[in-house]
């Protein structure tokens, strides 16, 4: 019976310990950085139309690379750090998310 609860103890002190080194790289590889590429997202009940033509009207530089509408009301761009500021500032932008590439790991013992 003692034998049985130290394989009991040990193999869940194991388990947490593989499951803590797992969890740690898949937070280290949540996603890498997509330099002055963001992810727009518009308040609902406000036009993210709306929100792109003020956009383009004050930066000449921005590129709209997608617009969203099943998912979310938004939109991705390529912007400029004043553009970003200048967008969440504005009643309409519920938040803006720098993009990121992210990648699943194949799951198993290798």
């Amino acid at each position: 019976m003692r034998e049985f609860i130290v394989f009991v103890v040990s193999f869940a002190f194991i388990s947490v310990c593989i499951g803590l080194a797992l969890s740690e790289e898949m937070a280290a590889s949540a996603g890498d950085p997509i330099e002055g590429s963001y992810i727009v997202k518009v308040k609902d009940g406000f036009s993210s139309e709306n929100v792109i033509t003020s956009l383009s009207g004050k930066f000449s530089c921005v590129k709209i690379t997608r617009r969203y509408s099943a998912a979310l009301n938004g939109f991705a761009a390529e912007l400029p750090k004043e553009a970003v500021a200048f967008l969440e500032g504005m009643d309409a932008v519920e938040y803006v998310e720098q993009d990121q590439v992210m990648s699943i790991q194949p799951i198993g013992i290798p």
